[in-house]
């Protein structure tokens, strides 16, 4: 079981390229992996994996049905690969859904289920590319300051998921 998460320059699935996707296998871990789509330039001058290299790599993993899949907002996620090319089998478990289905009423969004169910207020998206969020704005983030949020992410869902499917 692994939690994914994507990082992308648009929240339209069909008009996105994708910067990066974290990983965790487990609480208190997260990794990075930072993708050139090919398409934009960078203003950090930094060397980042090409899109055709992470879906050689990854495709194998996401498509492999006995390993199970998690992530805060899975619909999103799962869109962003399959514009890649790439079918996520056995997508097991959506924090969003789970806080959802325990009380409708409260933010369902990771940095609130942060701060409730882990007492902790992760990096916000802010930090990295002002108020207005325009996630356009990330490809002028340094990779190591977008690695540390995207890697804090799939730290945190994991650790949702770990308290919320139960």
């Amino acid at each position: 079981l692994f939690v994914f998460d994507t990082e992308t320059d648009s929240l339209d699935p069909f008009k996105l390229n994708i910067l990066g996707a974290s990983f965790s296998t487990k609480a208190g871990e997260g990794y990075f992996v930072a993708i050139d789509p090919g398409s934009k330039i960078f203003s950090d001058g930094k060397k980042r994996l090409p899109v055709d290299d992470f879906k050689k790599i990854f495709k194998p993993i996401l498509e492999n049905k006995k390993i199970k899949k998690v992530c805060q907002n899975g619909k999103y996620d799962i869109s962003v690969m399959r514009g890649l090319g790439i079918k996520v089998e056995n997508f097991h478990f959506d924090t969003m859904i789970a806080s959802y289905l325990i009380d409708p009423d409260q933010k369902h969004g990771m940095d609130a289920l942060s701060e409730k169910y882990l007492s902790y207020q992760p990096i916000p998206l802010s930090e990295l590319i002002g108020e207005k969020k325009d996630p356009t704005k990330l490809y002028d983030v340094e990779v190591e300051k977008l690695s540390d949020y995207a890697a804090e992410d799939a730290d945190i869902t994991y650790q949702l998921y770990e308290i919320l499917s139960k």
